[in-house]
């Protein structure tokens, strides 16, 4: 069952230090800008504002281009607006920056789902799963990836290994009961149905 894409990650703020002794003031650098544009555009995040936000976070780019959390939660907003393309050239450039992003391939595996390019959705997914295994989520959204490209038990194997990680997951017996009814193992899935119930879904 298709869930929530992506979740926003509205981090990315300047930590507090030691208050500066006599003197002058320091310097205000593009870095420490691009900061506040950051922060700036997760407080409208938070408010609902995307368009503003996107203002915000590109901002934040043009004054510290390296600074991945902007392209990715600016990548977030294109992905809640539907603007695919966008979100998946913000996704690619974190991972130019950064290739040990495991972030950066879990969101471009699910604009690339939304694309309909499930292959490249695939890779992204397992790069995701390589760089972080306990990564219950890749493997979850991977599971239904494989579901739409009829390979069934690969699906199940990713689900299983979701209920490994949180053997406590409702959603992830119920999901893989789903995937045994596409099969049409009708008593594994049934199974899994009452064990997710049994859980509280």
């Amino acid at each position: 069952m298709k869930r929530l894409l992506v979740g926003l990650l509205l981090v990315g703020a300047v930590g507090c230090g030691t208050p500066p002794g006599p003197g002058p003031p320091p310097a205000v650098t593009d870095g420490m800008k691009a900061e506040v544009e950051l922060r700036k555009g997760n407080d409208l995040v938070e408010r609902g504002d995307l368009e503003n936000a996107i203002i915000c976070f590109s901002e934040a780019i043009k004054l510290d281009p390296d600074l991945t959390m902007a392209y990715i939660n600016r990548g977030t907003c294109y992905i809640y607006q539907g603007k695919f393309d966008q979100a998946r050239d913000d996704c690619t450039r974190v991972i130019e920056l950064d290739p040990t992003n495991s972030v950066a391939y879990s969101y471009r595996a699910g604009v690339y789902d939304e694309l309909g390019e499930y292959d490249k959705s695939i890779a992204d997914y397992t790069m995701a799963i390589e760089l972080e295994p306990t990564n219950a989520d890749a493997y979850s959204k991977r599971a239904e990836t494989y579901e739409v490209t009829g390979e069934y038990d690969r699906a199940i194997a990713d689900h299983t290994r979701v209920i490994e990680l949180d053997p406590t997951d409702a959603w992830a017996y119920y999901d893989r009961g789903e995937t045994h009814e596409m099969k049409g193992d009708k008593e594994k899935a049934a199974a899994d149905f009452a064990r997710a119930k049994e859980l509280g879904l």
